[in-house]
């Protein structure tokens, strides 16, 4: 969902099945077409553009930042609301970030004919022992290509929950866990078609920090065996 500009309050979504057969039904109450949740973001923001030095002065710091052509709304979550918007408690002093070491550009790399396995353990910076009770829900979108087994556990019984819509089959392809700490092992997979890509969303539950991974994953070369009797 996208706001199309910033002079009105109309709105460019894109609905899922479901969604679309409440709204042509034009049913009411609880079958019918009503938005009940949303979330902000702004991801198409970028805040080094604002310019202190502008030569128009104060009224003219954010112009670049408010001209600013907004995203049209698209299907896959994975690729938006990647920063959204969060309410903090009064007198937070910063942003939770969450940072995560070996992990190079927010990527990793897994070799399904290694059998790789990388150890997934972040930390809430600017927030001192933030998200150490409660932990992180880790979200690996796509279950068929790696799994995910906690190493450090919380102390606190959590059940990790993952976004999702209705009547969208994908996600019985994902998996959820909340600890500390995961590791992230790649499954055998042969495949002749290239490699395979999905994400991993991490959540810190006290804070609602987040971050995601992009995740490639090599496959083994399709290999023919020939055996004789």
């Amino acid at each position: 969902m996208a706001y199309l500009d910033n002079s009105t309050i109309t709105v460019d979504a894109i609905l899922t099945k479901k969604g679309r057969e409440r709204l042509s039904s034009g049913g009411k109450g609880q079958n019918g077409f009503q938005i009940t949740q949303f979330a902000l973001g702004d991801d198409e923001i970028d805040y080094s553009l604002w310019d202190p030095t502008h030569a128009d002065g104060t009224s003219a710091y954010g112009a670049v930042i408010e001209n600013t052509p907004m995203f049209e709304a698209i299907s896959d979550e994975t690729q938006t609301m990647r920063s959204k918007l969060l309410t903090l408690p009064k007198g937070s002093p910063k942003v939770p970030i969450i940072d995560l070491a070996g992990t190079e550009n927010n990527a990793l790399t897994l070799t399904s004919a290694n059998g790789t396995e990388h150890t997934i353990s972040p930390i809430t910076t600017n927030i001192a022992g933030a998200d150490t009770t409660l932990g992180y829900t880790f979200i690996l979108h796509n279950g068929t290509l790696a799994s995910l087994q906690v190493i450090d556990s919380v102390s606190t019984n959590l059940v990790g929950t993952v976004p999702s819509f209705m009547g969208d089959i994908t996600q019985q392809y994902t998996v959820s866990e909340v600890g500390l700490s995961v590791k992230l092992k790649v499954k055998t997979l042969i495949s002749t078609s290239g490699n395979h890509y999905t994400k991993l969303s991490i959540i810190g539950n006290e804070t609602g920090a987040q971050k995601t991974i992009d995740i490639t994953v090599v496959p083994q070369s399709e290999t023919t065996t020939t055996t004789s009797s």
